[in-house]
């Protein structure tokens, strides 16, 4: 049952997704998947491609159209409601569920889950997971887990959003929902501008972790008085991204 409730999600988080995705996470919704549309495009036929969903959880802010771009989706999640939530929101035929965790005991990603999608015909979303990871694991272990993901990420096309910070409680403005940043680094300034009292701000610890070829930050109202500050990030092939 623990795994039903957790400080990332579970089912707490499944409903309030049910409550918020068609109105308060829309505009949150659709600049990220208008991002994701964007890396598709970088992908050569990725009609022919296994996307690996790492943490797909109830695929509450993805869209049905991004997922039916690839051959086939192996959505990795260790939450036993993730299936149950993700069918009914996603009807498509080309789904694999391996309710799992993603890592070993070293905090490394499993390695049958890379030895059987190989780069060449495998891309890789991380959705959502890797701001979550400093709930569970002290401030260095989160770095140890990030470096080891960045360097295993290096052969595959792949992409991520993520936690930067959050911001809890927060009377929210409808402007800074439509708000999107260029850098991590931009937002400091915006949160002691506009924090209010009693606010408290969590840092995520996922900066300065990836080498993204591609990246934005969004705001994402996850209820009337919490706002989080999501990074999108990605990159091509360490062998074609000109940074490496």
């Amino acid at each position: 049952m623990k795994s039903w409730f957790s400080p990332s999600g579970g089912l707490a988080y499944h409903l309030k997704a049910r409550k918020n995705r068609n109105s308060l996470w829309l505009p949150f919704t659709k600049k990220l998947n208008d991002f994701a549309e964007e890396w598709i495009k970088s992908i050569p036929h990725p009609e022919q491609k296994t996307l690996l969903l790492f943490g797909g959880s109830g695929g509450h802010t993805l869209t049905t159209s991004f997922l039916s771009k690839f051959q086939k989706v192996i959505h990795i999640d260790k939450d036993p409601l993730a299936k149950f939530f993700f069918r009914r929101r996603h009807h498509l035929s080309n789904i694999e569920f391996i309710n799992e965790n993603i890592f070993d005991k070293d905090l490394h990603i499993k390695e049958k889950f890379l030895a059987a999608h190989p780069p060449h015909s495998t891309v890789i979303l991380w959705s959502n997971l890797l701001g979550q990871i400093g709930f569970y694991f002290d401030a260095p272990s989160v770095k140890a887990l990030l470096s080891h993901i960045h360097r295993s990420m290096r052969a595959y096309s792949w992409m991520s959003f993520h936690d930067v910070y959050s911001v809890t409680p927060l009377k929210i403005r409808e402007e800074w929902m439509k708000r999107g940043f260029s850098c991590p680094e931009e937002v400091p300034p915006f949160l002691f501008e506009n924090l209010q009292k009693k606010s408290v701000v969590i840092d995520h610890l996922t900066q300065k972790n990836f080498d993204f070829e591609r990246s934005l930050v969004l705001t994402w109202a996850l209820d009337r008085k919490s706002l989080h500050f999501v990074e999108c990030g990605c990159s091509p092939p360490s062998s074609t991204n000109s940074k490496k």
